[in-house]
């Protein structure tokens, strides 16, 4: 199955939220919940040249974002810088097209992870925390059923424009994790031992998927995948 969908994670964001594992409990709490939405960092367009240097931006023809407002300054400037870079590089006008559904996982971070957890742990402790919360379907997150039903609609709105490919699709971290860990379980629901809590997306970028998201490489370098999902197909298939 052809996959020519690139799921981006954001820039790194700016000034005291450019380090996660430096961050308060407090200031991640309020990132967490929308209630700061930093720009992105200046390193942007550098990362965008690195981004260029493994899947060759010249022929994307659409880039997709989290237009939410929930959390969305991130995205929103990711997607225009990426869309810049192209028209400045290659003298090629391509579209930006929002989609609500993009938006990072919601949850209340507060409420899911202990303060002294998150002192001696750092961000493992909130993807653990996290994870748990999403498949156990408590109320302090959003539930593992409505985020099933949110990445259905995902599929939907990138299938509206089959033409646009390659596309580049700007969202978040947890919801990129998601995805992955959806498609890897052929869309059964996870256990938490299914989640690696230790690893992230890198700003600025991703993984590789088909138009119905069943399967993905992780991006690495142009023709060629860090690695193909177990069961699925092999790179160049």
């Amino acid at each position: 199955m052809k996959k020519n969908i690139y799921f981006s994670r954001h820039g790194r964001l700016n000034y005291q939220y450019s380090d996660h594992s430096q961050m308060s409990f407090e200031l991640l709490c309020k990132l967490a919940s929308g209630e700061e939405d930093p720009e992105v960092h200046e390193d942007i367009i550098e990362r965008i040249k690195g981004l260029d240097q493994k899947i060759d931006l010249k022929k994307i023809e659409v880039i997709y974002f989290n237009n939410s407002g929930q959390k969305s300054v991130r995205t929103r400037q990711t997607a225009q810088k990426i869309q810049n870079y192209i028209f400045k590089k290659y003298q090629k006008k391509v579209q930006i097209i929002g989609i609500n559904e993009l938006k990072e996982v919601e949850f209340n971070l507060d409420k899911i992870c202990r303060k002294n957890d998150y002192k001696q742990y750092g961000m493992i402790a909130v993807r653990k925390t996290l994870y748990n919360s999403i498949i156990n379907e408590d109320s302090n997150s959003e539930k593992y059923s409505e985020l099933v039903l949110r990445v259905k609609k995902i599929v939907e709105k990138l299938k509206k424009n089959p033409e646009l490919r390659p596309a580049i699709v700007v969202t978040h971290d947890f919801l990129m994790q998601f995805i992955m860990e959806l498609i890897k379980n052929n869309y059964q629901k996870p256990t938490l031992e299914n989640f690696d809590i230790s690893i992230k997306s890198d700003y600025v970028n991703g993984f590789i998927s088909d138009d119905n998201l069943k399967e993905f490489e992780l991006i690495k370098n142009k023709g060629t995948a860090q690695s193909t999902v177990p069961g699925h197909s092999s790179p160049g298939n």
